[in-house]
């Protein structure tokens, strides 16, 4: 089983928001947090962190349907 990529934000609000409705759906995920260096800030509009959620490659359609439903920021 793989995990791969299913979204990534740098808004920490719009992160849990998405964790929350994966819990909610009984979606497994792996979170992570990048640190982005002082000098690529301005590239994200000043963030000091990249969220990136994976999922499971066998429940990634259904985990990409509850995105779509999503009103994301």
């Amino acid at each position: 089983m793989n995990e791969v990529e299913l979204f990534r934000t740098t808004d920490f609000e719009t992160k849990k928001q998405v964790v929350e409705t994966l819990i909610r759906e009984r979606i497994s995920y792996l979170e992570k947090q990048q640190k982005i260096p002082f000098l690529k800030r301005s590239e994200y509009n000043g963030s000091q962190n990249v969220y990136i959620i994976y999922v499971s490659d066998l429940q990634k359609d259904a985990a990409d349907e509850i995105l779509k439903g999503l009103e994301l920021t």
